[in-house]
């Protein structure tokens, strides 16, 4: 099986149309069903999202090794394997200590994008209250704000909630895209504050060591950013290396 025939097949089992699959990941209309080859960074997010191999994906061969995803901390990873049932172990214990020190993080992707979408949408809802509105915005800066501890490693020298607010508030094309009046309420309880690039959403904790780099969509715009899951990613990247 391709891998555009694996989607259809995955699409067609959750009774979802390929289109319904594109809008929902932030892909352009007819981005996949009309591709001649998926990227490995679209393979990577589709199989979170239908909790599948990456290999799977690209074969349609070992369905049997699905990720299992930790109804706790939301992170995914191969019970086939054991060298990722240890790292599972690691970042558990990891995301404890930052949801200890850091609140409540939505570490599951698909999670994390539903109650983001959902959020934002609540957000633009001029039929609701300023207030409800601007709690919307805050609950969708939860959502970043869990990407970026999560894409650190759960590295507990990560700013806090409220100052990374502040340094997203900062961020001039961020602010773009709140409504003024949530902009303004946000900035007054906040403030702003240098940390972040402009246009990015994610805190480098040290800025001399390499970033690990991986792909996220953040509605219809693509952007490389961090996710979840890299080991995984890098070796899917190498074992698609050794296909060529």
């Amino acid at each position: 099986m391709t891998t555009i025939e694996v989607i259809k097949h995955l699409c067609e089992r959750e009774n979802i149309s390929i289109s319904a699959l594109e809008k929902e990941m932030g892909y352009g209309n007819g981005s996949l069903a009309k591709a001649k080859k998926i990227p490995a960074e679209r393979i990577f997010e589709l199989s979170i999202r239908f909790n599948v191999s990456m290999d799977y994906l690209m074969t349609g061969k070992n369905e049997q090794n699905l990720l299992y995803t930790c109804p706790d901390c939301g992170l995914s990873y191969c019970t086939d394997f054991y060298d990722d049932v240890k790292q599972h172990e690691e970042e558990h214990t990891a995301w404890e200590k930052a949801v200890e020190k850091y609140g409540e993080l939505y570490c599951s992707y698909s999670e994390n994008e539903r109650i983001k979408a959902y959020n934002r949408n609540k957000a633009n809802d001029l039929s609701i209250s300023l207030d409800e509105r601007y709690q919307a915005q805050v609950n969708v800066l939860r959502c970043l704000f869990s990407r970026s501890v999560s894409a650190s490693g759960f590295d507990l020298r990560h700013v806090s909630f409220d100052d990374y607010i502040a340094m997203m508030l900062n961020n001039e094309k961020y602010r773009n895209l709140l409504d003024a009046n949530i902009c303004q309420k946000l900035i007054k309880k906040y403030g702003t504050k240098k940390g972040i690039n402009n246009g990015e959403s994610y805190y480098h904790i040290n800025k001399n060591e390499p970033q690990t780099i991986a792909a996220h969509f953040d509605g219809s715009e693509y952007t490389e950013q961090q996710l979840e899951r890299i080991k995984e990613f890098a070796r899917f990247i190498k074992e698609e290396d050794r296909r060529k």
